[in-house]
């Protein structure tokens, strides 16, 4: 369910209303999994919000959540596009 409203606020471009249903979702007992991390991270790369894709990605890290191939692909595709290449 929390996932679901995740996805849809991202789609609605309200991602600081995404972001905070994370914290919402830890605090009722419902922490979110690496479906829920990897849309609001898909969400803010498609935005170039890079600080908090840098943040979500190292919260996964502490979770053991790995990112989706999709995740990676478009986080290579944005650093290209910017002309950061990987570096």
């Amino acid at each position: 369910m929390y996932t679901y409203m995740v996805m849809e606020l991202c789609k609605a471009d309200l991602l600081d209303e995404g972001e905070e249903l994370l914290v919402q979702m830890e605090k009722n007992g419902c922490p979110p999994d690496a479906v829920t991390y990897n849309i609001i991270v898909q969400a803010f790369i498609e935005k170039g919000v890079r600080q908090k894709v840098a943040t979500r990605l190292e919260e996964m890290k502490e979770r053991s959540f790995p990112p989706y191939a999709s995740t990676i692909s478009k986080l290579v595709d944005c650093l290209t596009a910017e002309g950061e290449g990987l570096k």
